[in-house]
């Protein structure tokens, strides 16, 4: 470009050098032009021979160099014009050069700065094509993991639901089971209540006979104080005659006191036998209300696997939260049959306390009395 810059600026010094000589030129022709007839004039023989030929053809010649003078004016100044036209071409050209040579240098710069752009680009997309194969590697690692989590998961559902199945089965015995300690509960109030009323009549039969025993007591010790007396009366008297009824009387007062005694002791072991049956029904309840306690903590310990569960699909996590209802409400269901149990119990306890402080204080009084 520099090269071209100072060859156009040689050119046009020497186009501007050259246009002066142009500008002079018709000077110079005119000179020659005026100068023609000093260098054309007849000698002094033609003079003197042909004077007036010689000026004619002089005049005409003048004439004829002045009309080429006067053309060669006319196209000198046409070529000036065009020599100025010409050379403003030129420099609109130059002009239009440069400003093509600042485009293409601005341009080559372009190309290899965008080159250069291109290059990083090219650097930046084999590394983006090199973290795509490995995302993508990943990305088939994370698949790969997720199709065995997601047969895990599948196993640990089926394992679930072969659970649940087999805690509706539980479930559905734990309800029969609550069932039948509800018909169990109502067979022990109802036999509780028949105990009390038996506790009540036996009482009221025992009070009875240990009324009629204490009448018949008090009967035979008077009588046999009476017998006694007589005795004692009649002994001195009648010695040796009455000897065999006196063994008599006393043999026949012996064996009232041990039918007493013996029928006290039948009543009084009826009485312990009812008490140890009642004591037995007791415990036996209780250890049935163990064991549905028992069952109740370990359904209770299958609700943190169903709360683990929650995180899985939404099929999922709707079956199991139907089924954590069904679990809840089986759950409320047995702890509140586990609860009218124990209140049963402790009311069958507490009736089993006060049968066994009443039938104590019974024997008390009775062996008292005896």
């Amino acid at each position: 470009n520099g090269h071209h810059k100072e060859a156009g600026k040689e050119e046009s010094k020497r186009r501007s050098q050259s246009l002066p000589i142009l500008g002079n030129g018709p000077t110079s022709i005119a000179e020659d032009t005026i100068s023609l007839p000093d260098v054309v004039q007849p000698s002094n023989a033609d003079k003197a021979t042909k004077p007036f030929n010689t000026v004619d053809k002089l005049n005409s010649e003048m004439k004829e160099l002045v009309n080429q003078e006067s053309r060669y004016s006319a196209k000198l100044e046409d070529a000036e014009k065009r020599a100025s036209e010409a050379e403003t071409k030129v420099f609109e050209l130059r002009r239009r050069l440069d400003d093509v040579e600042r485009d293409a240098s601005l341009k080559e710069c372009n190309i290899e700065r965008l080159k250069a752009e291109l290059d990083a680009a090219c650097r930046e997309c084999e590394g983006i094509r090199g973290r795509l194969r490995t995302q993508d590697a990943e990305i088939d690692s994370l698949r790969l993991k997720s199709s065995n989590q997601e047969d895990e998961l599948n196993l640990k559902y089926q394992n679930l639901e072969v659970e649940m199945l087999e805690l509706t089965e539980k479930l559905k015995d734990t309800r029969q089971m609550a069932n039948e300690l509800n018909v169990q509960l109502v067979e022990a109030k109802a036999e509780a209540e028949t105990l009390r009323l038996e506790k009540e009549k036996l009482q009221e039969e025992r009070a009875e006979e240990q009324k009629i025993i204490k009448e018949a007591l008090e009967l035979a010790l008077k009588e046999r104080s009476q017998v006694e007396a007589k005795w004692k009366c009649d002994f001195e008297q009648l010695r040796t005659h009455h000897s065999d009824r006196e063994e008599h009387l006393m043999e026949d007062c012996e064996w009232k006191l041990r039918s007493m005694q013996k029928n006290c002791k039948e009543k009084l072991e009826a009485v312990e036998r009812e008490r140890k049956a009642a004591i037995d029904k007791a415990a036996r309840l209780e250890q049935e209300n163990r064991n549905n306690m028992a069952e109740a903590i370990r359904l209770r310990s299958f609700e943190g696997e169903a709360t683990k569960l929650r995180g899985l699909t939404n099929d999922q996590k709707e079956t199991l939260t139907v089924m954590t209802r069904q679990i809840d409400r089986l759950r409320n269901e047995l702890e509140d049959a586990s609860n009218k149990l124990e209140a049963e119990i402790v009311k069958a306890q507490q009736l089993k306390t006060r049968c066994e402080y009443q039938i104590c204080e019974k024997e008390r009084e009775a062996l008292n009395r005896i």
